[in-house]
């Protein structure tokens, strides 16, 4: 459910007053884990389409994969349409540094994570990154909610109570989605930080070897690679014991843990559905 405040801005129960929500052209609601200072400007808005927006922060705040070479370009804005013309199809952020007029082309964004180091930008308090974001359709009248963490955006229902796996399983077939499937570095952030931020609690995602000892899937059928197998576990993890076969955050018992644990599947745990594909 949500609510409205007294400026009729839509908000989560979920939500600590840090996060803010970001209206988009859908009228679905878009949770943000943080947001930095929107780009607004007239010549932006006259040819990016309605449903894009630009968003600034720093390099503490969001981090992203270096598509190619730099170059040198007078303005934000000239380096943000190179980046679209040269990798259409890639190009979801930029890093940008005014002082030298440095572009650098870059992957959508995510929230840093602490095993992932081959992020840019590096430590410079100049070089800002400017991310897009789109809003997917997303499914609210079954309880799903767009969550968004650096642009990257997923429709999800966050359970409000803890079940085992398979039980969580069905729960999210039922709902016509599956359970989350962070089969890459923006959309593990995205379940990092939803599980850490919003939930604070254990959290189930979609990813299991009960097929095959220490092979391990997620719920969408691909193998988790050996680039994910080095960021997503926690230290020592997985430790392969018995039935231990699905996949866990545990916040509950790891304080600030950056990594996920091999649980058995019998164990009671919060949960996350992603809809769509």
């Amino acid at each position: 459910m949500t609510n409205r405040n007294r400026t009729g801005d839509m908000t989560h129960p979920c939500l600590t007053p840090d996060y803010k929500p970001s209206a988009v052209s859908n009228a679905a609601l878009v949770i943000s884990i943080h947001i930095g200072q929107d780009v607004d400007d007239i010549l932006w808005n006259s040819i990016l389409p309605d449903e894009i927006k630009l968003t600034r922060v720093t390099w503490g705040e969001c981090q992203a994969l270096q598509l190619g070479s730099s170059w040198k370009t007078p303005s934000l804005m000239t380096c943000f349409i190179a980046c679209l013309t040269r990798y259409p199809s890639d190009c979801k952020s930029i890093v940008y540094n005014k002082d030298t007029s440095t572009c650098i082309p870059a992957s959508k964004a995510f929230r840093p994570i602490a095993k992932f180091t081959s992020s840019i930008p590096d430590n410079d308090p100049k070089d800002a990154i400017i991310y897009s974001r789109s809003a997917p359709q997303c499914q609210t009248n079954l309880g799903f909610a767009l969550y968004d963490v650096c642009g990257t955006s997923a429709c999800l229902y966050v359970s409000a109570g803890r079940v085992n796996y398979q039980a969580a399983v069905d729960e999210c077939e039922a709902r016509n989605s599956t359970l989350f499937v962070a089969d890459s570095i923006q959309k593990f952030s995205l379940f990092w930080f939803v599980s850490r931020e919003v939930i604070n609690d254990n959290t189930f995602l979609g990813l299991s070897d009960s097929q095959t000892e220490g092979r391990f899937v997620w719920a969408n059928g691909n193998y988790l690679n050996s680039e994910q197998n080095g960021y997503i576990w926690e230290t020592g993890q997985p430790d392969h014991g018995p039935d231990e076969n699905c996949a866990q955050a545990k916040h509950r018992y790891w304080r600030d843990a950056q990594g996920l644990d091999d649980v058995t599947c019998a164990s009671s745990s919060r949960f996350i559905c992603e809809y769509g594909p």
